[in-house]
């Protein structure tokens, strides 16, 4: 990891040098993120056919895993009360319909008139190793 002088600020090269470097740590951990989540799941799965409120051990050679009982969730139960309440107006100034369920519902010739795509997501940073001949940074224009 590069370090800083409390007071110097990093130049882009130090920065974008930085970001490489923490990258490349970063890849190694990915695989063991992904199967330390599939293993979780796994073992949240052994409780499916257990109540809600009943939490479960579970004991390996070195650990133990303690699975809690479900989490209350809250939900809506009744959207037409609430769109009764709020009246026409106010519940569609509050109302999120996602895409996902605009896709589900709304045959594909027609969701044209419902979804606009702009350019306003985020911006993606990607890396890539400097070729030896060519390690002079050049500035984005």
């Amino acid at each position: 990891m590069t370090r800083q002088h409390p007071l110097k600020v990093p130049t882009s090269a130090e920065l974008i040098d930085e970001l490489g470097d923490l990258e490349r740590q970063l890849a190694v951990v990915v695989p063991l993120v992904k199967r330390a989540a599939f293993i979780r799941e796994t073992i949240r799965g052994w409780m499916a056919r257990r109540k809600p409120q009943s939490a479960g051990r579970f004991d390996g050679r070195r650990f133990v895993a303690v699975v809690t009982a479900c989490q209350n969730q809250r939900s809506i139960k009744d959207l037409a009360g609430i769109f009764a309440h709020l009246g026409k107006g106010r519940f569609l100034e509050l109302c999120q319909f996602t895409l996902k369920a605009l896709e589900d519902n709304v045959p594909l010739p027609d969701r044209d008139k419902f979804i606009q795509e702009t350019a306003t997501g985020p911006r993606k940073v990607e890396l890539a190793p400097l070729k030896p001949s060519s390690a002079r940074h050049k500035k984005a224009a």
